[in-house]
């Protein structure tokens, strides 16, 4: 046979092949007759399409990818240079260095460990993006609500809307903060700025009390379940009770005209028959109402 007589075969038998113990294919192959499976150019295309991928993502991928560690910002781009390289070792060792210096002597390894690099990329992406939940504690919260509060600030309606579904996403984990965390840690003051600069932005306020009945509803759910009383958050409550009352869009209004999607959810028995909630703010006082009045 061919591959007996050739130089790598004999550098196998005299031990010098150190993946044999994982299996003989790695071994015991004609070295001049591997197949080519992945070439360079064909590793710049791959790399090429996965910026594609990144140039098209969602503003929330943005806002959730803004939020976490260097590394799982970038892991896509370190993944798919990881594989380029693969490539680019394969090439350069066996085409110029030669097949004897390499540890796995089977260059079709390197082909697959950069298929499952190229694979690996863009879902470490998708993964990190899309994931938005439990974003929200102790290491994280100054960059959550830094990240959230530029993007509120903006004038672009997709990406407001975007942070304020990161925002309800890990609405539950500030409420928690609220009730748990030291009142001197950046966890309890940035879930109080989140409450009182968030929610009372105009713009999340009128889509929240006009558009999004559920997430409204999911709200003030929240706020009765933990507790959350004026003491902690003094604004952007009293804004969402302002707005409900005062703006003749909103579902108190629809519902109170038997209108619309108003009717799934009840809003005024979650709000006004809730002992926790009517106790621990002044819905019909300041600055539930003299707040809206003075700035009208």
């Amino acid at each position: 046979m061919e591959y007996i007589s050739s130089p790598l075969y004999k550098s196998m038998e005299s031990g010098t092949c150190y993946a044999s113990f994982v299996s003989d294919w790695l071994c015991t192959y004609n070295p001049y007759s591997v197949p080519n499976y992945l070439e360079f150019g064909g590793a710049l295309t791959a790399v090429g399409l996965i910026l594609a991928v990144y140039q098209l993502r969602k503003p929330k991928w943005d806002i959730v990818l803004a939020m976490r560690p260097f590394w799982q910002r970038w892991a896509f781009i370190f993944i798919g240079v990881l594989g380029l390289l693969l490539v680019l070792v394969k090439v350069v060792v066996v085409s110029v260095i030669g097949y004897h210096t390499l540890p796995v002597t089977n260059p079709v390894i390197f082909d697959i460990l950069a298929y499952i690099a190229f694979i690996l990329s863009p879902l470490s992406l998708i993964i990190f993006a899309e994931k938005s939940h439990n974003l929200y504690n102790e290491i994280n919260a100054r960059r959550f609500y830094e990240v959230v509060v530029i993007e509120v600030s903006t004038s672009d309606e997709k990406r407001q809307l975007a942070s304020l579904v990161v925002l309800l996403d890990n609405f539950e984990r500030i409420c928690k903060a609220l009730k748990t965390a030291n009142r001197q840690s950046e966890e309890y003051k940035s879930a109080v700025a989140l409450f009182d600069v968030v929610l009372s932005e105009e713009s999340i306020v009128e889509y929240l009390t006009v558009k999004k009945l559920n997430s409204l509803f999911y709200i003030f759910s929240l706020v009765e379940q933990y507790g959350i009383t004026s003491h902690s958050v003094n604004v952007g409550i009293p804004s969402l009770i302002r707005s409900l009352l005062l703006n003749e869009k909103s579902f108190a209004y629809k519902h109170r005209s038997n209108e619309g999607i108003s009717m799934s959810l009840n809003i005024y028995d979650q709000i006004f028959k809730s002992p926790k909630l009517i106790s621990g703010f002044n819905f019909f006082g300041y600055p539930a109402i003299k707040y809206s009045w003075r700035g009208a």
